[in-house]
């Protein structure tokens, strides 16, 4: 009778392995089920289900080794059986809080963009600078645990009892399984494993024992209609990842004819800044008219999480309707919650695209192609137009983003030596061309005659200027300025002076259409309004412990990882921040900017409610 392709002994050993793991594994999905920010029941499910079919295949594998190799070989066997536990465990737990971070599983090509987008010494002083002595212990608990487990099980009595019970394969499997079950306890009973390692480290800006008042209050916000009030639709376009200083209004290289169109008949904002480097973070924050938290993880994607009125909220009482339009995956860091705290009436994004037959480009892990998304925009725009019916349609582009991917035939201008740099203006490029496409198919309905037109970037695009590539946590000019230009009925062609901010955008449209914003106290201003030249202008980067920036006049500070280190730069003189004058200024100065920053980020954290 031939050999059984298992045996007995190697059939245990692995199940005694791979049982306790199935009961961490288990306990992570039913964490990530029940926390408030996680997956629902399906997204849980398909996580679990992927790794229980990972962990089978992988096991059965090991079993057939371990019944069939002898010397040398076995040993060699078991050591990587039991590396491949550690690694399911770690990528367990690693699964676990990026779902719990992001609302969705975790996808291979997602991961690849955000790890490609970065330089090796950003991520480090990120993971650095998001370290702290409980977030150690915290990590390291488990191969404590194991490391405990061992040691004990080494004494000979305890030794000669697991002996007694199941031999090698009991020790093996008693060691893992009491680690595996003492984790699964805590992260099965609610998530509090993981709440507890998203715990900040204390912040680097300074203690603040006088607390500020919240820097805004937009609870009650109300748009109320005055004399002067005009039903004009309302487009907005945030144009993914754009620098200013790419595009053609402000001197950049890529072809961008629609803006220049747009530009030469519409106000141009000279300096529109970002409130941060980071697009879910800015969406909510800038639809609102508010800052977003300077903490890592987003307040808005959960219910009730953002504490201000969206723009389609205060625009409805006077019968508009509003479509948030995108190519972007909106599951993506739970954007179509944001999306529905702001009050958006319909979202469309590459969830429904891909429906209607959109085609996933290659290495675009995060959503489809612009023009995917401009045809069902532009029909939406159209029926509201023949009912009569003012609408809010907000538009955000994709191509900006890293990977910088254009569909087959798109032109390449080849306008950089730097691959990297060469494809992202290409894709800018690709942006203006569906930009193009919306105001072209705007006019065909006529509805652009009575339309308010609002183009901006939600930030810039760093290529290596300062160190620094991508964006996320660089606050100097390429990945803070970005274009915004407006135009409609009664907007006088010019140019808007004076450093602005995002958070202009809702004070703008509210002006533009005549009405009144009462019961808050917004931060922004007018775009329509002359600049006030006593305004400073905060910036927080996306990792809470990176760095913060403050804008005023003609000066900018930067403080990376604390202000003890100050860059301090001059951009009448120096727009490309490359002569650092801090050494020139007092430290009482400097502290009183650093001072000014901790202020301001301990006042927005106060505006956001505790969880």
């Amino acid at each position: 009778m031939p050999a059984p392709p298992v045996s007995r002994d190697a059939a245990l050993r692995v199940g005694l392995l791979a049982g306790p793991l199935a009961v961490f594994v288990g306990g992570l999905r039913l964490a990530g089920w029940r926390a408030p920010r996680s997956l629902d029941g399906a997204g849980a499910l398909s996580v679990a289900l992927a790794d229980v079919g990972v962990l089978l295949a992988v096991s059965l594998v090991a079993a057939i080794a371990l019944s069939h190799l002898q010397g040398w070989a076995r040993r060699v066997a078991r050591v990587a059986l039991a590396a491949f536990i550690v690694g399911v465990g770690v990528a367990a737990v690693f699964q676990y809080g990026y779902a719990d971070a992001f609302g969705l599983p975790l996808d291979p090509e997602v991961l690849a963009a955000h790890a490609g987008s970065s330089d090796s010494a950003s991520l480090a002083g990120v993971v650095a600078a998001e370290l702290s002595p409980d977030r150690i212990a915290l990590l390291a608990f488990p191969f404590a645990l194991v490391a405990a487990v061992a040691l004990v099980l080494r004494r000979a009595p305890v030794r000669a009892w697991v002996d007694r019970q199941r031999g090698a394969s009991g020790r093996t499997g008693a060691m893992v399984g009491v680690a595996a079950l003492a984790l699964a306890v805590p992260v099965g009973a609610g998530g509090e494993y993981a709440r507890l390692l998203e715990r900040p480290p204390p912040a680097p800006w300074g203690e603040i024992t006088d607390l500020p008042p919240p820097a805004f209050e937009a609870r009650s916000t109300e748009a109320q209609a005055t004399p002067e009030t005009r039903r004009l639709n309302v487009v907005l376009v945030i144009l993914e990842s754009v620098r200013a200083a790419s595009t053609g209004p402000w001197g950049g290289p890529a072809p961008t004819p629609t803006l220049d169109s747009l530009a030469a008949r519409g106000l141009v904002v000279e300096e529109m800044l970002a409130m941060t480097p980071y697009t879910n973070k800015t969406v909510g924050a800038m639809l609102s008219g508010v800052f977003p938290s300077p903490e890592t993880r987003l307040r808005a994607n959960v219910p009730g999480g953002l504490p201000a009125v969206g723009v389609p909220d205060l625009l409805r009482p006077h019968g508009y309707r509003s479509l948030f339009a995108s190519p972007a995956w909106l599951r993506y860091e739970r954007k179509d919650v944001i999306l529905q705290n702001l009050g958006f009436d319909a979202m469309l994004g590459a969830e429904a695209l891909r429906q209607r037959g959109a085609r996933q480009l290659e290495r675009r892990a995060l959503g489809v192609d612009d023009f995917d998304a401009v045809t069902p925009a532009l029909e939406w725009a159209s029926e509201r137009h023949r009912e009569g019916t003012p609408f809010f349609l907000t538009f955000l582009t994709l191509s900006g983003h890293y990977p910088y991917v254009v569909p087959p035939g798109a032109p390449h201008h080849a306008l950089s030596d730097a691959p990297r740099h060469a494809h992202y203006l290409d894709a800018v490029a690709h942006s203006d061309r569906a930009l193009g496409r919306l105001v072209r198919g705007l006019r065909a309905t006529g509805a652009m005659d009575s339309t308010l037109l609002l183009v901006v970037g939600d930030h810039g695009q760093a290529f290596g200027e300062h160190g620094l590539y991508a964006h996320g946590d660089g606050l100097y000019q390429e990945a803070l300025h970005v274009p915004a230009l407006l135009l409609g009925p009664g907007i006088a062609p010019g140019r808007a002076h004076g450093p602005r901010q995002l958070t202009d955008v809702v004070p703008t449209i509210a002006d533009a259409l005549g009405l009144r914003l009462t019961g808050a106290r917004l931060p922004g201003r007018s775009l329509l309004s002359p600049p006030d030249p006593a305004r400073w202008l905060f910036i927080a980067s996306h990792h809470e412990h990176v760095a913060t920036a403050a804008r005023w006049r003609n000066w900018k500070a930067v403080c990376r990882w604390s202000c003890e280190d100050m860059e301090i730069y001059d951009l009448a003189r120096d727009p490309g921040e490359t002569d650092d004058l801090a050494e020139s200024w007092s430290e009482a100065r400097r502290d009183s900017i650093g001072d000014a920053m901790a202020r301001w980020r301990a006042s927005v954290r106060a505006a956001y409610p505790d969880e």
